[in-house]
């Protein structure tokens, strides 16, 4: 079809010519797949691996062999990243919420943690530890059912974090502190070596000896976020690589699923695109129905 085109009082015609594109029949087999593969990803989108990509990026991981320490393979920006659609999810997606408190009541209740203790059939002792249960003299009075919620919550959306009672090694309040993903983060490399040994590296917080067997942590809640902590502003964790978890007064739970990798990723990332889907999905429902009726 012709089209006209007016350009300085001028009128041109520019008409429609014939593509040069090869005929689809001339392809070979290899590059008609190529060109079939691309088409495909187009149309798709490609698999949506990576929830901290934006939707326009070829969100398909590439196999790779991995070389470097983990700061270079799942780096700080990605983890703040991750974070930060996990809080901004139980912040404003009532379905994210609910899903998480639901996950809440079923492990831990609502009374306290479902475990189980032996005390030689005592009543006297088991209700003595029922009411401490519920008013335990923990971190900002919390009680120990709060405390549980709260340790969920934080591996749930990040992952990993420290858990550690305060025996001198703070603030020696005797209580329980939490410190969350962002306060856990390298410091200077001098600092490291001062005070776990010049053989002593760091990556995202976590320190390991010579051998690469973890010794210690970095964390603070002044210097929350930052990418390098203030060593002035820190507290360095020790912990003897031989002895057994629970015999610390501090440990750091992290995602068993992730094999052999120190900081832990949430086992909810993966679902939170699918669960602000559905909760859009159940909005414009809803909105429809409101509308017909």
């Amino acid at each position: 079809m012709a089209v006209k085109k007016t350009t300085k009082g001028r009128t041109t015609r520019k008409v429609a010519t014939k593509s040069t594109a090869p005929d689809w029949n001339s392809l070979d087999n290899r590059t008609k797949l190529a060109v079939t593969r691309k088409l495909i990803h187009a149309l798709q989108g490609g698999a949506r691996y990576k929830i901290v990509q934006t939707s326009d990026e070829q969100q398909r991981a590439a196999g790779m062999i991995e070389r470097n320490n983990e700061d270079e393979i799942f780096n700080l920006y990605g983890r703040g990243k991750m974070l930060d659609l996990a809080r901004n999810a139980t912040r404003n997606s009532s379905t994210f919420n609910g899903i998480l408190k639901q996950l809440d009541l079923n492990v831990v209740g609502t009374s306290g943690g479902k475990a189980i203790f032996n005390f030689d059939n005592s009543d006297q002792i088991k209700d003595a530890f029922s009411k401490w249960t519920r008013d335990a003299d923990f971190f900002d009075g919390l009680s120990f059912n709060t405390i549980l919620k709260l340790i969920l919550k934080t591996y749930v959306l990040g992952g990993d974090m420290v858990l550690m009672f305060d025996d001198g090694l703070v603030e020696d309040s005797g209580k329980l502190l939490i410190y969350e993903p962002d306060e856990i983060g390298n410091t200077t490399d001098e600092a490291i070596k001062l005070r776990f040994g010049k053989l002593a590296r760091q990556s995202l917080g976590r320190v390991y000896n010579g051998n690469g067997r973890f010794i210690g942590a970095v964390v603070s809640r002044s210097q929350r976020g930052e990418s390098i902590f203030d060593p002035k502003k820190s507290y360095f964790l020790h912990r003897d690589p031989d002895a057994s978890m629970f015999d610390s007064f501090w440990m750091m739970p992290r995602n068993v699923f992730r094999v052999a990798q120190g900081r832990g990723v949430s086992p909810l990332t993966s679902s939170l695109g699918t669960i602000l889907d559905l909760e859009d999905l159940c909005g414009f429902e809803l909105a429809a129905a409101k509308k017909n009726a």
